[in-house]
C-alpha cells in the first residue's frame, strides 16, 4: 500500500487493496494506519480508490430554497460512482443537519432491493477546511461517529439482512456517513420485494430519530409480509445531551431506541432528553381484538386517561407526546380475526367483544424529569399503565373472561416563587401517589350469561409538605380511595347458541 502526495490536480489519494462491493460478506470497512510518505504511485488493477477531492455541483437537486455548498473536502472509503454514493456526495454537500444528512438514504439502502441484492459498503468524511487530519483518521472517525443506527431483518426462510448506518462529526470533521448493508444468502425475489416493501418505513424512521426533536416513527417497519419477514429489529444510539440541558419544543435528541416487531409482540423503547417511553404489545391473542372503530375508540380513550394522569402529575407535554405517539403505533392493528390466532377459535360473540376494549394486551410506562418555568415547577413522573386479558373454559357450557386495566401515577415536584427562594430552600413539595384498577368479568354457564360485572378500584394520595431554609415548617396528607362495582349483565339479551 502507498500513501500518494498532492498532485498537481489537488487531489490526495489513498490506496487500499480490498474494494468495498461486492457480493460477499462485507466486514467492516478497515482502515489502515498512515504510512511514510514515498513517491506517487499509479494504482494497479486490483485497487481501489479513496480520494479526497472538492465536491463538484450536483445537477439534479431540488430544494424548497437555494442552498449554499460548502467548501469543504470529502474523503472517500471507495470510488463515489454508485448512485448511493452519489447520495451520500449530495447530502454532504448540502446536509445542515442530520436530517437532511441522512435524506433518502433508508428508502435508498432497502429500495435497492428491488433491483439488487448484492452487499454494500461506503463511508465518507467530510473534513473541516483549515484542519490537519488524515484520510484514514477521516474515515475512521466516520465508522466511528457518535450516531449508529442498526436495522436486522429476519426472514421466515431464516436468511437476515443487516443495515447498519452511522453518522455525526468530529475532530476535524464536519460531517461523516458510513454506510454497510449484508446479507447472509441469496434471496429470492419475494423476499427481495418484501425488504423492499420497507423501504419507505426506514427512511421515516431514519428522518425520525436524526432530528434535533426527535420524533418516533416505526409504524412502517411494522406493516412487514408476515409470510416472508418474520421480524424486524432497529437499534438506535446517540450521544448524551450536554450537561443541564433542558427538552423543548426545538430541542429532545434521541439517545437510545430499540424496537422489535414480529408475528406475536411489537415492543418499543426510547430514551430521549425529555425521558423514557416503553410500550410493549402483545399481538398472540388476536381473537380479543374489536372492530376497527372500536380499537381506535378505545385508542382514545387511554389517550385521555394519559392526558388527565400527566396533568394531576404536571409533567412534560414533550414527554407525553412522546409516549401517546408510540402508545398509538404499537396498537395499530389489522382488523379482529386476521391475527395469529382467528375469532372462530374462541366461543367470543360479537356481544362478549363488544364489552372489551378491542385492544391486544399491553403494558406502557413513562418517566422523566420536567421543569416549567412559567409555573415555576421542577420534578419527576413516572407512569404505568397495562391491559391483560384471561379466558377460561373452551366450549358454550362453561366461559368466563376476566379483562383488567391498571394504572399507577408516582410524580413530586417543587413550586417555587423564584430561583431566589428555591436558593434559600423556601418552596413547596406535592406527592403524588396513585393506582386505579378495572376489571370487565362475565361468566356463561349452560350456555347463558351467568354474570356480568365491571369493577373499579381507585386509590389516591396527595402529599403536601412547605419548607423554610430546606426544614419542612408545614405537612399535611391526603388519601382518597373508592371503588364501584356496576352489573352489566343488562346489556346482553340471552345468548343463542346452535
Amino acid at each position: 500500500m502507498a500513501v500518494s502526495g498532492i498532485g498537481a490536480s489537488g487531489t490526495l489519494a489513498l490506496w487500499e487493496p480490498k474494494s468495498a462491493v461486492n457480493n460477499t460478506a462485507v466486514a467492516p470497512l478497515t482502515i489502515p494506519p498512515p504510512a511514510q510518505a514515498v513517491a506517487p504511485v499509479a494504482p494497479t488493477a486490483d485497487t481501489s480508490q479513496v480520494t479526497l477531492t472538492s465536491l463538484a455541483p450536483a445537477s439534479t437537486l431540488t430544494y424548497a430554497k437555494p442552498l449554499q455548498p460548502k467548501p469543504d473536502q470529502v474523503v472517500w472509503a471507495a470510488p463515489p460512482s454508485d448512485s448511493i454514493s452519489s447520495l451520500m456526495k449530495t447530502n454532504l454537500r448540502y446536509a445542515d443537519d442530520s436530517s437532511s444528512l441522512l435524506r433518502g438514504i433508508g428508502s435508498a439502502l432497502l429500495g435497492r432491493f428491488a433491483t439488487t441484492q448484492a452487499d454494500f459498503q461506503q463511508a465518507a468524511a467530510d473534513v473541516t477546511p483549515g484542519i490537519q487530519t488524515t484520510a484514514v483518521d477521516a474515515l475512521q472517525s466516520a465508522q466511528s461517529a457518535a450516531n449508529t443506527v442498526s436495522l436486522k431483518i429476519h426472514l421466515v426462510s431464516g436468511r437476515e439482512v443487516d443495515v447498519s448506518v452511522s453518522y455525526g462529526g468530529g475532530d476535524g470533521i464536519q460531517n461523516s456517513l458510513s454506510i454497510a448493508v449484508h446479507t447472509s444468502g441469496k434471496l429470492t425475489a419475494a423476499e427481495q420485494a418484501a425488504i423492499a416493501s420497507l423501504s419507505s418505513g426506514f427512511e421515516a424512521a431514519l428522518q425520525g430519530v436524526s432530528r434535533v426533536a426527535a420524533r418516533i416513527d416505526v409504524a412502517g417497519l411494522a406493516s412487514f409480509d408476515p409470510a416472508t419477514v418474520s421480524s424486524v429489529d432497529l437499534k438506535v444510539r446517540g450521544p448524551s445531551a450536554p450537561p443541564n440541558s433542558v427538552a423543548s419544543a426545538d430541542y429532545n435528541p434521541l439517545q437510545s431506541l430499540d424496537f422489535h416487531a414480529d408475528a406475536t409482540t411489537r415492543s418499543l423503547a426510547v430514551k430521549t432528553l425529555a425521558g423514557n417511553v416503553s410500550v410493549s404489545v402483545d399481538l398472540s391473542r388476536s381473537a380479543f381484538l374489536g372492530t376497527q372503530a372500536q380499537q381506535q375508540a378505545a385508542i382514545q380513550k387511554f389517550l385521555s386517561q394519559f392526558d388527565a394522569a400527566n396533568t394531576r402529575g404536571h409533567g412534560g407535554s414533550i414527554l407525553l407526546g412522546e409516549f401517546e405517539d408510540t402508545f398509538k403505533q404499537l396498537n395499530s392493528s389489522p382488523a379482529a380475526g386476521q391475527g395469529p390466532q382467528a375469532l372462530g377459535s374462541l366461543p367470543l360473540s360479537a356481544q362478549d367483544l363488544s364489552v372489551l376494549s378491542g385492544l391486544n394486551d399491553f403494558s406502557a410506562s413513562m418517566s422523566g424529569d420536567f421543569r416549567n418555568d412559567v409555573a415555576k415547577e421542577s420534578g419527576h413522573i413516572d407512569y404505568q399503565v397495562s391491559q391483560s386479558t384471561q379466558l377460561r373454559g373452551v366450549n358454550q357450557d362453561s366461559l368466563s373472561v376476566v379483562q383488567t386495566q391498571t394504572a399507577s401515577l408516582s410524580a413530586e415536584y417543587a413550586k417555587y416563587r423564584d430561583g431566589v427562594s428555591l436558593a434559600k430552600g423556601d418552596y413547596d413539595i406535592y406527592r403524588i401517589n396513585d393506582s386505579k384498577s378495572t376489571t370487565t368479568a362475565f361468566e356463561y354457564a349452560d350456555n347463558k350469561l351467568k354474570s356480568a360485572f365491571i369493577t373499579t378500584i381507585v386509590k389516591q394520595m396527595d402529599e403536601y409538605e412547605k419548607l423554610i431554609g430546606f426544614k419542612v415548617v408545614q405537612k399535611k396528607d391526603t388519601p382518597t380511595n373508592h371503588s364501584t362495582v356496576q352489573d352489566i349483565s343488562a346489556q346482553w339479551s340471552a345468548r343463542d347458541v346452535p
